[in-house]
């Protein structure tokens, strides 16, 4: 029989959650991070636990790192603690910012992403310090503001140098069984045009500002599909874990359409909007891009596609400005690590499951972590959490966000440990 010899034993069950809820309360949609930090930090410094909220310069938003012990190895934990909105708070069965237990599940925005992963996480430094569990090595904390809308946290830390000496990361995003050691990239680019009203009979005098950008849209699109149609493409192999994606069974050929669908750079128009009125010309347009990149074409790839067409059009007279608000990288991390089997091993014994590992098709925080580590490098994107991130009544199985918490405390001790 199996006997967890590394569980939690400081935090009583009512406590843990106590702590999931109290987070969740706090209602960070794009705002309040610093609040959620602050409560962190005040939890860490209960056990001596030093940390720094680190302002940001956007009042009520701040990063969170801590650290416990010293030396090498180093392994860095990460969260968010920003959530997305709500959206229509009538169609929740309960208070989202009101973590709400039903049926052995906790519902609450966020109470999936990701704050029951960052919540676990903490928990676990908090039981290795005290269980004096920590033989050699240090545990860093990186908590971040903002990944759900452009990931600046991560950026600001990687670059002030807080994981320059980090040899492993785990990032406790929700991953419903599965273990991610890479992830697509996703670029976001925002397209204005501006033209010149008049009434929409008069023949002469106005410049139609949607006419430019529907053109130049699709002459990005065509660009794009010329410039990947003849790259293998494969380096992110998401083959085990089809079913998740919608595969059939039986259909055989569907499915390996899927399989190489997953595999590329993925080109999608997701906002147009121009004019505000029939039968007036409009003035001011705009488009927004999201392209999901791969190591065989990556974000610098898709740039270069872009300012070929952008500057085609520029040099045409078009009246365009363009704004890249998201630039995160692939991430291709180690599928073969000492973490990764770990996390597979452990998982066997603390989930009662067998973990696929396979790429994200999203990203996180982790492409900006590694951004100067190369391929390889030991991170894994893995925590507690449903499907339901995003959605009306997300919620979190309270046993797996438990569970989770003694699988960190393993997990960390044992990596550092060289087990």
């Amino acid at each position: 029989m199996f006997f967890l010899t590394k569980a939690a034993k400081i935090f009583t069950e009512e406590e843990k959650i106590k702590i999931l809820s109290d987070i969740v309360a706090i209602e960070t949609v794009d705002r309040n991070e610093e609040d959620v930090a602050n409560y962190f930090a005040n939890l860490l410094a209960q056990y001596d636990i030093p940390s720094k909220v680190i302002p940001t310069g956007i009042p009520g938003r701040a990063n969170l790192v801590a650290e416990i012990g010293s030396g090498l190895p180093v392994i860095g934990i990460s969260g968010h603690m920003d959530v997305v909105s709500a959206g229509n708070v009538d169609a929740w069965t309960s208070d989202p910012y009101t973590l709400t237990e039903r049926d052995g599940k906790l519902y609450g925005r966020g109470s999936t992403d990701m704050k029951s992963g960052l919540a676990a996480l903490i928990i676990a430094m908090i039981e290795i310090k005290e269980q004096g569990l920590l033989k050699k090595g240090t545990i860093r904390l990186l908590a971040t503001y903002n990944e759900e809308n452009g990931a600046v946290g991560s950026i600001q830390l990687e670059e002030a140098g807080y994981v320059k000496d980090v040899d492993a990361i785990i990032i406790g995003e929700p991953t419903a069984n599965t273990i991610h050691p890479s992830h697509k990239g996703s670029m976001n680019f925002v397209v204005s045009s501006r033209g010149r009203s008049v009434h929409s009979s008069n023949p002469r005098g106005g410049i139609n500002a949607i006419d430019p950008l529907m053109d130049f849209a699709l002459d990005f699109k065509a660009a794009f599909e010329e410039a990947t149609k003849d790259i293998h493409f494969g380096q992110l192999d998401f083959s085990p874990a089809l079913d998740i994606y919608g595969a059939v069974e039986g259909d055989d050929e569907g499915n390996a359409e899927l399989d190489q669908l997953l595999k590329q750079p993925k080109f999608s128009i997701t906002v147009f909007r121009g004019g505000d009125q029939v039968n007036t010309i409009p003035d001011h347009a705009e488009v927004v891009f999201n392209i999901r990149t791969v190591p065989e074409f990556n974000n610098e790839d898709v740039k270069g596609v872009f300012s070929t067409v952008y500057n085609k059009y520029l040099d045409k007279g078009a009246d365009f400005d363009v704004q890249l608000t998201l630039d995160l990288k692939p991430l291709n991390g180690g599928v073969d690590s000492i973490l990764v089997a770990l996390a597979q091993n452990l998982s066997k014994d603390y989930l009662d499951v067998e973990q696929l590992v396979v790429p994200m098709t999203g990203g996180t925080d982790g492409a900006n972590f590694v951004a100067n580590k190369g391929d390889g490098f030991p991170i894994i994107i893995f925590g507690p959490g449903t499907e339901t991130s995003h959605q009306i009544d997300e919620y979190v199985e309270k046993d797996n966000y438990l569970s989770f918490i003694d699988l960190y405390i393993d997990l960390i001790t044992s990596y550092l440990d060289g087990e």
